[in-house]
């Protein structure tokens, strides 16, 4: 372990970007923890409001280190949060964004039992918990993944469960050593994503060196804020980040059906607000992993159509062309339609033959 990191000392790295009105709650939150060795540091990445002056403010009454770094507005969180690692000092490390809450206890059992175990490399949980604009409890001991989900005891379950089913503990409130996150390179700056970024990287790692370990706690660690501007409803900047991730760390592997239910939403929410370009810029990424064969004419392609009202033996040539069922809450227009048709007629596949049927979103396909 390097000798300048501070021994039991958790830096828990903080990024805001607009966060005025969440900002106290959220430090205070760290002030309130049960385990007392913590280092705050928080990058204000340009906010257009008064978040740095909350935080400057903030600095001065808090108990514990606090520094705070204002730069011109980059949108890059991933190289923001390394600017704020090189920074840290603490031999633990973890990470929070300065609109959501941290639950009291969220550090004390990880370091028992990170200090126990010198290959423990992290410790997480596997439940969240929702609050609204004014942290009104939405829903508490939110399973990760799916409810019957069983969770993962080794590094290939972890990456296997992040790759097949978008199972994915989140960086907040997860406890890792420095000397990890260090050996791993960090964020990688060049991608848009973050927590999955690192959690891959994590796994894959840890694949490399059996000997580490990681656990999971059947509990809540934060207390997660839903409002108008989280990233995950930015659908467009999500494809993205699952598009890079797949290329750079999965580039042998077939497209998930977790991804591909995904690429499906977003194609279902694209249609419905009549977002063309948004239509476009996804039917472009998706072809772009069917030349790279990573989706075929195979279960996996049969997965993203919605094929409900179909004989499940007909056989359909391509290029396939949606054809959208009549429904009151979604109007399209006829550019929308014809749009929808141009963007499938990207695809070239052989023949498929349907083998059962689909109730997704109520979505056809027909030849034309």
């Amino acid at each position: 372990m390097n000798e300048n990191y501070i021994k039991d000392l958790i830096s828990v790295c903080c990024l805001t970007y607009n966060h005025e009105n969440f900002i106290r709650e959220s430090i205070e939150s760290i002030w309130g923890q049960c385990y007392r060795n913590i280092e705050i540091l928080v990058l204000d990445d340009g906010s257009s409001d008064n978040s740095y002056m909350e935080l400057k403010n903030l600095q001065k009454e808090s108990p514990f280190p606090m520094t705070v770094i204002k730069q011109e507005n980059s949108g890059n969180i991933p190289k923001n949060v390394n600017t704020i690692i090189k920074k840290s000092r603490g031999a633990y490390i973890t990470f929070m964004s300065m609109d959501d809450v941290l639950n009291r206890d969220a550090f004390s059992e990880k370091m028992k039992l990170m200090k126990g175990d010198h290959n423990l490399v992290f410790v997480t949980n596997s439940l969240i918990d929702k609050i609204d604009n004014n942290s009104a409890i939405l829903k508490t001991n939110i399973p990760i993944g799916k409810d019957n989900i069983i969770l993962p005891k080794t590094a290939n379950q972890l990456l296997d469960l992040e790759y097949e089913l978008s199972f994915c503990p989140f960086n907040q409130a997860t406890v890792f050593t420095r000397k990890l996150i260090d050996v791993i390179g960090g964020f990688d700056e060049d991608l848009t994503g973050d927590d999955i970024i690192l959690r891959t990287k994590v796994a894959k790692y840890m694949i490399q060196n059996p000997e580490l370990n990681f656990k999971i706690l059947n509990c809540s660690g934060f207390r997660y804020r839903i409002h108008e501007t989280n990233l995950h409803k930015n659908y467009l900047r999500q494809l993205n980040t699952y598009h890079g991730w797949m290329l750079r760390y999965f580039p042998d592997r077939q497209v998930s059906a977790a991804l591909l239910a995904k690429i499906r939403y977003y194609i279902f929410i694209s249609i419905k607000n009549n977002g063309l370009e948004d239509l476009q810029y996804i039917l472009k990424l998706l072809n772009d992993l069917v030349k790279r064969d990573m989706v075929t004419s195979s279960a996996s392609l049969l997965d993203f159509f919605s094929l409900h009202n179909m004989s499940s033996k007909r056989k359909y040539g391509v290029p396939f062309v949606l054809e959208f069922v009549k429904d009151e809450n979604i109007f399209l227009s006829q550019k929308s339609k014809n749009l929808i048709c141009l963007g499938m007629n990207i695809f070239s596949y052989e023949k498929i033959l349907l083998q059962r049927r689909y109730k997704l979103f109520g979505i056809p396909i027909c030849t034309g």
